[in-house]
């Protein structure tokens, strides 16, 4: 569903029980629902290049391994992300400072994290 100009997410993915792989990037999407945790066997998520402030904390509970958000608007995860088997992370082209790197860093200890350098916007 990449480039289909969606602007918001459509419900009916969540029939695709055993979707593993999902790629919705370059849309107009600025809110996932919290029920794609209902997705038990998604691995893989590409959300980039959307308007994407925050992920709903239910995310944690899929067994993620490939989160992509690059060119969105996300600063930060919930704590429970902690939870989530991230092996790679990719988070390029969003304005962050140091310290919210850090946290982010911190969170995913083993995830590979791909960022840019961080701006002088604050901490």
């Amino acid at each position: 569903l990449k480039n289909q100009r969606i602007h918001r997410f459509p419900m009916e993915i969540l029939q695709l029980k055993n979707l593993q792989k999902l790629s919705m990037s370059r849309n107009y999407l600025d809110t996932i629902p919290k029920e794609i945790a209902e997705l038990k066997h998604l691995h893989y998520l590409d959300l980039s290049s959307n308007f994407i402030e925050e992920l709903p904390k239910e995310i944690s509970t899929l067994p993620l391994d490939t989160l992509i958000l690059w060119d969105n608007h996300i600063h930060g995860f919930d704590s429970s992300f902690a939870l989530l088997p991230l092996k790679y992370l990719d988070l390029r082209a969003i304005l962050m400072s140091r310290k919210e790197q850090k946290a982010i860093l911190k969170l995913f200890p083993n995830a590979r994290v791909r960022k840019d350098h961080p701006c002088n916007c604050g901490n």
